[in-house]
């Protein structure tokens, strides 16, 4: 598992209009300036959860961490699963891509936890 970032404020997320690439900003927790950015393409899995309870709370939010890892042949189709996705073919593969990665993204920490599969990702971070 690879640390992205830790300990920053997730800012906004969009989705792109075709709904297979998204785009999630992360500012710095000290003066609010962009801190970062993941780019997603491909993707298969965006589950979020938030524990906001009333309408004065959202984003930005506090995130302890952003991890990534490569999900392996075999466990990618386990981990869709767990995740909640539907398309799996009766002999246990999962309709999707066909070939090639798949990347596990977790962000975590204060009042949201995302979970995102997708089949690439680029990190864009502020030049101090």
């Amino acid at each position: 598992m690879e640390y992205l970032f830790e300990d920053v404020n997730l800012s906004s997320i969009f989705f792109s209009k075709n709904g297979r690439t998204l785009n999630i900003e992360f500012i710095n927790m000290h003066d609010g300036g962009f801190l970062a950015g993941l780019i997603l393409d491909h993707l298969m899995i965006f589950n979020y959860n938030n524990a906001f309870d009333d309408d004065e709370e959202g984003l930005p939010v506090y995130v302890g961490e952003v991890t990534c890892r490569e999900l392996t042949a075999k466990e990618a189709p386990l981990e869709l699963l767990r995740l909640g996705y539907l398309f799996i073919k009766h002999e246990g593969g999962i309709i999707g891509p066909a070939a090639g990665k798949l990347f596990l993204l977790h962000i975590a920490g204060g009042e949201v936890s995302i979970d995102i599969v997708c089949g690439n990702y680029n990190t864009a971070r502020r030049i101090p």
